[in-house]
């Protein structure tokens, strides 16, 4: 185990309802946050959330590509800081 509480910045993405569907959740909302000192420092004013889905099929020069990412990364285009995700966003496998 980490203690991390002492770490000046701490990267994380919160999921307040849980991260399953159920049939009574039919959506996730994820929220990055920008810890520092143990406090939520990320607004809009000060910070730019950029988010990606996991796609193997992203390489160098393709259109999904960032290079912030890197291969096998495809951007969401959203910059806000929560993202709203539902049953049909998600790929099971």
């Amino acid at each position: 185990m980490l203690d991390l509480s002492n770490v000046s910045y701490y990267l994380d993405i919160a999921a307040l309802q849980g991260i399953a569907f159920s049939s009574g959740i039919s959506t996730i909302v994820l929220q990055g946050r920008l810890l520092h000192q143990g406090k939520d420092i990320l607004t809009e004013d000060n910070c730019t959330c950029q988010w990606f889905k996991r796609d193997p099929s992203v390489m160098i020069g393709s259109d999904n590509y960032n290079s912030i990412a890197g291969f096998g990364w495809a951007s969401l285009n959203c910059t806000q800081s929560a993202l709203t995700l539902t049953t049909a966003d998600v790929e099971y496998q």
